[in-house]
């Protein structure tokens, strides 16, 4: 009983002191690693915790430093507590001297595993972080002095400021390699899995611009405008008034008649200077606000690649944009802007299909045989069925907005790889349209999307 109170005693003694008790075994033996005590104030429970594993040194002079370091930061951090905010309850911290570090030595009675060390590190940043929480409370930026100055500084580099403790390993000899030529063998590199990419298409539209035409010319440069109206050219077309300065005038709309015609706009009579009629980016079909342009369908070469169709609708979802943004109704405007943004997306899916089940495919040769407008829609509603295909080439902009069906939208992943046979295959094909649209499909989901569409356009 007496010896256990007087180890107690010597316990409480060296906890007074902030030091680690020496051990009999480590007599003799040169210290390694220095470190100090810490007993921190903690704010919230306003209480002191004693800390030792949360520091190890080089060197006794970078163990002062750094004590010397925190000892500064913390005493201005009290006095602005004491001083500002006049609460006179916070404590400074009590730092022991550097010494020895025994918490690393299995027979003294400070020994602390790594758990034990990790534990007392993560509650020393918690009272460091209470503390920094009343800090920024205070009004104080978080660059300031005295945040900062609740860390602990870095350890200084002991080669700079103190003897080397680890001795450099001597080098080992080298092993002697043999290089003959006989040895040598080529070596070949074999890809197994085939490479594939995805990607999001989303092309710019062109927004013309008044008095600059189409490709950034000047009006000076502009050519003569090509109409497309279903009348013949009347005998005279309607005078505008003069200009003092050079303007560009549109092209004038004729009268309806029962052929159809192409008509260059006729030029105006200038007073001071020309005006020359601004060619638009494709030819108009009428003269309402949200028209769509016409795209000539593509010629030569460009008709037997199956990227053909896909340029197509992707110039044609362009026109759809710009005649979008002449709409004045705000909510409209917003509906048609994803819609086209919706179709892109399906474009730049479909590519990735088209390109990935190959070039003499159903879906690629189906795609090559839809040179015409008629090919196209019914290519389209062979995909994605009729009820997507009556919003697919639409007259006016407003015509891509689909009415939403949630029975079909919600989840078209679940309805295309159903296998119960409980959904027709127009509701198949709308879901395609809608698992389509809502984002690039990965190489897991291609490899079952191109069996099917291959299904659809047989």
């Amino acid at each position: 009983m007496l010896l256990l109170l007087a180890f107690a005693g010597a316990r409480a003694a060296f906890a007074q002191q902030l030091v680690c008790p020496t051990s009999p075994s480590v007599s003799g033996k040169a210290c390694e690693t220095f470190h100090f005590h810490v007993q921190m104030y903690r704010p919230d429970t306003r209480v002191f915790e004693t800390y030792y594993g949360i520091n190890q040194f080089a060197s006794q002079t970078a163990c002062d430093q750094a004590r010397d370091a925190q000892m500064k930061g913390n005493a201005a951090i009290v006095d602005f507590y004491r001083k500002v905010q006049n609460n006179q309850q916070v404590q400074v911290d009590r730092f022991g001297p550097c010494h020895c570090d025994m918490s690393t030595e299995r027979s003294n009675s400070y020994f602390l595993t790594d758990l034990q060390r990790a534990t007392q590190i993560r509650m020393a940043e918690e009272i460091r972080r209470r503390v920094r929480e009343r800090l920024l409370d205070a009004k104080l930026s978080s660059d300031s002095e005295l945040v900062r100055g609740i860390y602990p500084l870095a350890p200084v580099n002991p080669v700079l400021n103190g003897p080397r403790l680890t001795r450099v390993p001597a080098p080992a000899p080298a092993a002697s390699i043999s290089n003959a030529s006989s040895d040598l063998r080529a070596r070949r590199l074999v890809q197994t899995a085939q490479s594939s990419s995805s990607s999001f298409d989303l092309p710019l539209a062109q927004i013309g611009v008044s008095g600059v035409a189409a490709g950034g010319n000047s009006t000076a440069d502009a050519s003569p405008v090509m109409t497309a109206t279903t009348t013949a050219a009347p005998a005279a077309a309607q005078q505008q008034p003069a200009a003092a300065t050079s303007t560009v005038a549109p092209a004038v709309q004729q009268p309806v008649a029962a052929t159809s015609t192409v008509v260059p706009a006729v030029q105006q009579p200038a007073a001071a200077t020309s005006t020359v009629a601004a060619p638009p980016a494709a030819v108009t079909a009428s003269n309402s606000a949200d028209s769509i342009p016409i795209v000539p369908s593509p010629s030569g070469s460009e008709a037997n690649d199956p990227d053909a169709f896909i340029v197509f609708e992707t110039q044609r979802i362009q026109g759809v944009l710009k005649a979008g943004s002449a709409t004045t109704d705000d909510s409209t405007r917003s509906k048609i802007l994803d819609a086209c943004i919706q179709r892109l997306q399906v474009l730049s899916n479909l590519r990735s299909l088209i390109q990935g089940s190959g070039a003499r495919s159903r879906v690629a040769l189906a795609a090559i045989s839809a040179r015409d407008e008629s090919g196209r829609i019914t290519l389209v509603t062979k995909l994605f069925g009729s009820d997507v295909a009556s919003h697919w080439a639409t007259k006016e902009a407003a015509g891509v907005v689909m009415a939403p069906n949630p029975d079909l939208d919600n989840e078209p992943e679940k309805i295309l790889r159903d296998s119960s046979q409980q959904f027709s295959e127009a509701q198949r094909k709308r879901a395609l349209f809608i698992f389509l649209e809502r984002g690039p499909a990965t190489e897991d989901q291609q490899l079952w999307l191109i069996p099917m569409i291959e299904q659809f356009v047989q």
